[in-house]
């Protein structure tokens, strides 16, 4: 995993979960390896970036089919044709904070830090 692509994409994307396609974008050859390191949040994201121009936004509708959505421009005139995503590429993903921290104790040679209790003041 090219690892300086990864932090720069969990700063650029943060925690309150991005679609899985703009991951793999972001994230290039290197989305396997960082895969195991982020989970899926509830609800599907209601927007993702375009995929020809990802400084623009297209905002996604459902269609008949509840595994096929939209995802259109809501520029007027639109700045492209509507595409068509799966609801599997519309998952929401965040970095697994737990999973991140392990590792990196791991790659350090730390004991990773307990799990507070209700009754841990930290």
């Amino acid at each position: 995993m090219r690892t300086p692509r990864f932090w720069q994409t969990i700063d650029r994307l943060g925690t309150f979960g991005s679609a899985l396609t703009q991951w793999r974008g972001e994230l290039d050859g290197g989305f396997a390896d960082a895969a195991k390191f982020l989970k899926t949040l509830p609800g599907l994201a209601t927007d993702i970036p375009d995929p020809e121009n990802p400084r623009l936004r297209l905002s996604v509708h459902p269609t008949d089919d509840d595994a096929v959505f939209t995802a259109e421009s809501d520029d007027l005139p639109a700045h492209r044709e509507p595409i068509e995503i799966t609801a599997a590429e519309l998952a929401r993903l965040t970095p697994d904070i737990e999973k991140v921290s392990d590792a990196l104790a791991d790659a350090l040679g730390f004991t990773p830090r307990q799990p507070c209790t209700a009754h841990c003041p930290n």
